[in-house]
């Protein structure tokens, strides 16, 4: 989902992974996820649910360039997924089956 998407959405209601990704940001920036509530920061920083890292980097990097599928296969996608992670450019935590991943604007 888009940011642009995702503001709309929380403008109304935040769905529960919204709520978890929320409680994830404010931990990470010690606020009490209770008391606050979601503002641009957040928006901007939350860059959606993934089934890892590694897919966050894959759907970001198809997403800008066009790999075509035969050529995918040669991109080394776990050591770009460690240098992106490296990087500190992003932040993710995993909570059961989902990873949860967040641009490092703070």
């Amino acid at each position: 989902m888009a940011n642009s998407e995702r503001q709309q959405q929380m403008t109304y209601v935040m769905d529960e992974t919204d709520k978890i990704a929320f409680r994830l940001f404010c931990e990470n920036i010690h606020l009490d996820h209770k008391e606050e509530k979601p503002d641009q920061e957040f928006i901007d920083s939350f860059l959606g649910t993934y089934k890892s890292f590694q897919d966050f980097v894959i759907y970001t990097f198809e997403s800008i360039y066009e790999v075509p599928e035969f050529v995918s296969h040669y991109v080394d996608y776990e050591s770009m997924a460690n240098d992106w992670e490296a990087s500190g450019e992003y932040w993710y935590e995993t909570v059961g089956k989902d990873c949860y991943v967040f641009g490092a604007s703070l």
